[in-house]
């Protein structure tokens, strides 16, 4: 997970740049006023290598890297439309702790993979061009507050909101998901019968979901059902259409969650202690993320101009 990441965000830098520069070539070569071409990514014996054509590789050869960079950019984005708005800041120690930690691991990694001697200094001086201090403080801390800014945001969207605490059973049979039922019915744990009849990830914490804030869900059919439900109720199953086929859920309502109050100033100091307790899963931001795309009406093109998808909201 952390490597694919690391690998989306040094492609996202390369679509800024193609995107951008794309657009640019399509306006030379449409009758616009004539423009310096655009500086190469490379030069093959005297034939040049753009911006636009990389992304275009990217996108024919690495299609998943640049979906998640891509999803990345976005997520940076809305988080420059939001920063302002709430004044979200990360503490300065925290972001002396995460640089400290992300330079030990990079050595740490570089060394299991090419022996002691391997010095990060020197990595750093091939690929950047930079000295270690100058990558740390222009590179380095300006990525890393950027994806704390972003769990900050994700936390604080959804800690200021209803939330419900959730199990839930994920089932590809109808049939099975109405057994489970039965047995839930009839007093079964919900936890244990997750951990040995689920077919989702969850199972592993015996169906425990992060919580769910009001717009979280892709299906409002399921979020309804959930906050109208009282806690210890069990829910479904629900039939729900997914990428890989229909699913049958059912969930244990656990816990109903008050909105936190206040500004962002006046809950920085809850929100930072609430992430030291828990930190933001990659559930959590993926469901913020593709909510936030909704609310703010994301349409996605390929490099040719079509359309891939349109996030628009429906609520």
């Amino acid at each position: 997970m952390r490597a694919a990441r690391s690998l989306a965000a040094l492609v996202g830098l390369a679509l800024c740049a193609c995107a951008r520069t794309g657009a640019v070539e399509r306006a030379s070569g449409s009758g616009g006023p004539a423009t310096d071409p655009p500086a190469p990514v490379a030069v093959v014996a005297g034939s040049r290598i753009t911006k636009g054509e990389l992304s275009d590789f990217l996108y024919a050869r690495f299609r998943e890297p640049w979906t998640e960079a891509l999803d990345q950019l976005l997520s940076e984005r809305i988080l420059a439309l939001e920063r302002g708005r709430l004044a979200l800041t990360v503490p300065p120690a925290v972001l002396d702790a995460a640089v400290h930690a992300e330079v030990a691991a990079r050595t740490a990694q570089l060394q299991a993979r090419f022996g002691e001697g391997a010095d990060l200094a020197a990595s750093v001086k091939a690929y950047y061009g930079l000295d270690l201090d100058r990558w740390r403080r222009e590179v380095l801390r300006p990525r890393l507050e950027t994806r704390l800014l972003l769990h900050r945001l994700v936390r604080l969207s959804s800690r200021s909101q209803d939330q419900v605490l959730a199990r839930v059973i994920v089932t590809k049979d109808a049939e099975r998901a109405r057994g489970i039922r039965a047995r839930l019915d009839r007093g079964a744990d919900f936890s244990l019968l997750a951990v040995r009849e689920s077919e989702d990830l969850t199972k592993l914490t015996g169906g425990v979901l992060p919580p769910v804030a009001r717009g979280d869900l892709a299906v409002p059919a399921v979020e309804a059902a959930l906050f109208a439900a009282a806690p210890g109720t069990v829910v479904g199953p629900l039939e729900v259409s997914t990428a890989a086929g229909r699913e049958w859920h059912l969930y244990k309502v656990v816990e109903r969650l008050a909105p936190w109050s206040g500004d962002a100033a006046s809950l920085r100091d809850q929100l930072e202690a609430d992430l030291a307790r828990t930190p933001v899963s990659t559930t959590e931001y993926d469901r913020w993320a593709a909510s936030a795309r909704r609310r703010h009406g994301v349409t996605v093109f390929a490099p040719d101009g079509s359309v891939l998808r349109t996030d628009a909201s429906g609520r």
